[in-house]
């Protein structure tokens, strides 16, 4: 994956939340992404409401393809990144959420945080599995 510069926090990488069309309101929350310059970060919905508000952060060279992964046991969730899609590195330590659904809705998602400029990124090898 690789991300332009329309903003520091411009992102780009994969998402979990019980019901992705209810943004704001849906628990079970967390995305890993490549950020334009904050590097790889990790995010999650420690309180249940719907809302990113906690996160662990990884500085990487980002100005390259980087692969993440968003892992799931139980209700403990784990990001990582990888230059070759092979070898990963953990970002932060597995956390818990207890209000994620048994199932969930999954996808990738980008944006520009900036409502004047569009996000440009790149998704390739898009892998869920089981």
């Amino acid at each position: 994956m690789s991300v332009n510069d329309a903003n520091p926090w411009a992102k780009s990488g994969v998402m979990v939340r019980n019901d992705m069309t209810q943004a704001g309101r849906s628990a079970g929350y967390a995305v890993v992404a490549v950020t334009a310059r904050n590097g790889v970060v990790f995010q999650w919905d420690t309180d249940g409401d719907g809302y990113l508000d906690a996160d662990a952060r990884a500085a990487v060279d980002v100005f390259r393809p980087v692969w993440v992964k968003l892992t799931r046991s139980g209700t403990s969730f784990g990001a990582s990144y990888s230059y070759d899609g092979t070898n990963f590195v953990a970002i932060g330590q597995p956390v818990a959420l207890p209000s994620a659904a048994a199932k969930q809705d999954a996808g990738i998602f980008s944006t520009s945080h900036d409502v004047s400029q569009s996000a440009i990124n790149q998704f390739d090898a898009v892998t869920i599995m089981p």
